[in-house]
């Protein structure tokens, strides 16, 4: 099963949305560290709140396009076959996917609620 995440987050290429995550949480932290206006603070209040939408929408279509996109380019279909897995369990692994992923988005969108909330 973790092969199977660990597939699923390199055909969304995970890597890219890790990195602009971590970018945008350290322009969010340094943001309310240096800059205390409150021009900033109405901008930083509309990213945060649209946030979660907009990372949860990347998710999802990531999920239909890339990664069942890439199992139907790629033939995987007889590679799944050859595995020692079920079908129920290639299913249950997006399934988990989702959740995971879902689950990291907003525990990050609430670190981000909590750096705004910083005096």
């Amino acid at each position: 099963m973790t092969g199977l995440l660990y597939k699923d987050f390199k055909a969304i290429r995970g890597h890219y949305y890790l990195i602009g995550i971590l970018s945008f949480s350290l322009f969010l932290l340094i943001s309310r560290i240096f800059f205390c206006s409150a021009e900033i603070d109405v901008i930083v209040a509309m990213l945060i709140t649209i946030a979660p939408f907009v990372l949860l929408g990347m998710l999802l279509s990531k999920v239909e396009l890339g990664i069942i996109g890439a199992d139907e380019d790629k033939n995987t279909q007889l590679y799944l076959l050859s595995l020692p897995i079920t079908s129920k369990t290639y299913i249950a692994s997006k399934y988990w996917f989702m959740l995971i992923g879902s689950y990291v988005i907003l525990s990050i969108c609430t670190l981000w609620g909590i750096i705004y909330r910083i005096q």
